[in-house]
C-alpha cells in the first residue's frame, strides 16, 4: 500500500539518538578536556559533550572525539563510562550509515553493564539504538525485538518517558512494515501515556500518527478526526513543523477522497507555513499535492507551476545531498591521519537532520533522544523515516531535534 502523507523529524521516532538539550560551550569543554588537572573521569565527560556537539556539525570530528572519550574511559577503569563511550562512537557510525560497526560497538557496550539502575538505564538506551540500526537496515523484526527489550527495562525502572518513547518506536516499526493494526495499538498506548504525563507535544505527535494509520488504511473520517485534533494541539503549542506535516496529511486525505477544494485549502496553507519553516522536504511534498489538486480542479496552469516548483525543490535537495557526499569523500581522502577536529577542512562542516516527522531517532548521552530522516511524499506518521541515512542530512535532523527536544520526552541523565 502506498503511504500518502508527510514526515516530520521528531523525538519520538523509532529511534533514539541522544543530544544535549542545553547549549554546549565548546571552548569550555575543550579547556576541560585539555587540562591534565581535570582528571580522567571529567575529561571523559568533556569528550562526550564534544561528541554530542560534533554529531550535528561534523561526523568525522564526532568519531575523533569518541575515540578520545573511549581512551579516557579506559583510564578510569569504569565499565559504565567505557560502555557509554562505545555507545557514543556507535552513534557516529550510525549517522554515517556504517551499521555493522555500530552494531558491534553497541553489543560490546552491553556486555560491560551490570544490574544497577544506572547500568540498566544505559542498557535500555543502547538496546533502543540497536533497534534503530536494524530499522535502518530494513530488518524490522529485529528492530521490534530490540525496542521491546528496551521497553521491558523501562517498565522495570518505571520510566514513563522511556516507556512512551519505546511504545512509539515499536509503532513506527509496524507502520513501516504496513502492519497497521499493530501500529495503531502502540500509537494508541503512546497517546494514553502522553496524556497521563501531561505532554501536549507527545499527545499531538500520537494523534498525528494515529491519523496517518487511518489515512493509510483509507478510513478517511477517522483520519480527519485525529489529524484535526493534532492540528489544533500543534497550533496551540506553536509547533510549526508539526502544523506543516499535519496540513499536508489533511491535504492528502482530501485528495484521496477527490475533494479537491478542501485539499487546495490545506495544501495552500501548508505552503505558507512551509515557506516560513524553510524546509525543502516539506515544500516538495506540498507542491506535489498541489500539482495533483490543481489538475483535479482543471486549473492546469497552476498545476504546471506547482509541478515545476516540485521538480526545482527536489533537484535542490538532491544537489545538496550530492554536494555533501562529495565533501565527505574529499575530506576522507585528504585526511590520512587522525587529527583534531579544529584542524579539519571547513568544507566538511555540514549544517545539521530523523528523525521523524524523519520518521525516527538514537541516543548519544544517556537516556536522551535524537532522530531520523524525513521522507519524500508519503503518508507516514510523525517520527518515521525511510531510506539510508546520509551523515550531513542526519546532522540537520539532530539540530532540529535540539529545538524540539525540550518540549517532549527528553530528560538528560548524567
Amino acid at each position: 500500500m502506498r503511504k500518502t502523507a508527510s514526515v516530520l523529524i521528531t523525538l519520538l521516532l523509532a529511534v533514539v539518538y541522544t543530544t544535549q538539550a542545553q547549549p554546549t560551550n565548546i571552548d569550555s569543554l575543550k579547556t576541560v578536556w585539555s587540562a591534565r588537572t581535570s582528571g580522567d573521569s571529567v575529561r571523559c565527560l568533556a569528550s562526550q559533550g564534544l561528541v554530542v556537539y560534533y554529531l550535528s556539525v561534523n561526523i568525522d570530528s564526532a568519531l575523533w572525539w569518541s575515540d578520545q572519550e573511549i581512551s579516557f574511559a579506559q583510564k578510569t577503569g569504569s565499565p559504565y563510562l567505557l560502555s557509554s563511550a562505545m555507545k557514543d562512537k556507535a552513534i557516529a557510525h550510525q549517522y554515517k550509515g556504517e551499521y555493522e560497526q555500530a552494531l558491534a560497538l553497541n553489543q560490546e557496550a552491553l556486555q560491560m553493564l551490570g544490574e544497577s539502575k544506572r547500568d540498566q538505564t544505559l542498557a535500555s538506551t543502547i538496546l533502543g539504538n540497536i533497534g534503530l540500526t536494524y530499522s535502518d537496515k530494513k530488518e524490522t523484526d529485529k528492530a521490534a525485538e530490540y525496542y521491546k527489550k528496551a521497553l521491558n527495562i523501562k517498565r522495570i525502572l518505571a520510566d514513563s518517558i522511556g516507556i512512551a518513547r519505546n511504545l512509539n518506536n515499536i509503532g513506527l516499526v509496524y507502520f513501516q512494515s504496513e502492519v497497521f493494526d499493530s501500529a495503531l495499538v502502540y500509537f494508541t498506548k503512546t497517546l494514553e501515556l502522553s496524556r497521563q504525563l501531561g505532554s501536549d507535544f507527545g499527545e499531538a505527535l500520537s494523534l498525528g500518527n494515529i491519523g496517518s494509520v487511518y489515512l493509510n488504511t483509507k478510513q478517511y473520517d477517522k483520519a480527519n478526526t485525529y489529524l484535526n485534533q493534532a492540528l489544533e494541539l500543534k497550533r496551540r503549542i506553536n509547533d510549526q513543523r508539526g502544523v506543516n506535516t499535519v496540513l499536508n496529511n489533511l491535504g492528502n486525505t482530501a485528495l484521496e477522497q477527490k475533494d479537491y477544494a478542501k485539499a487546495r485549502t490545506y495544501y495552500e496553507e501548508a505552503l505558507q507555513v512551509g515557506q516560513q519553516v524553510g524546509d525543502k522536504q516539506y515544500l516538495s511534498e506540498t507542491y506535489s499535492g498541489l500539482a495533483k489538486t490543481y489538475a483535479g480542479l482543471g486549473e492546469y496552469r497552476l498545476a504546471y507551476e506547482a509541478s515545476n516548483n516540485y521538480a526545482i525543490v527536489r533537484d535542490s535537495i538532491m544537489n545538496e545531498l550530492n554536494s555533501e557526499t562529495f565533501n565527505e569523500m574529499e575530506v576522507r581522502f585528504q585526511t590520512k591521519e587522525k587529527r583534531s577536529p579544529t584542524e579539519q577542512p571547513a568544507t566538511h562542516h555540514c549544517q545539521a537532520t530523523y528523525p521523524c516527522h524523519r520518521r525516527h531517532s538514537c541516543a548519544c548521552s544517556d537516556g536522551r533522544l535524537v532522530s531520523i530522516l524525513p521522507q519524500p511524499a508519503a503518508s507516514s506518521p510523525e517520527g518515521s523515516r525511510t531510506g539510508r541515512a546520509i551523515g550531513a542530512r542526519r546532522s540537520r535532523q539532530v539540530a532540529r531535534n535540539r529545538q524540539i527536544e525540550e518540549q517532549f520526552f527528553c530528560q538528560y541523565q548524567p
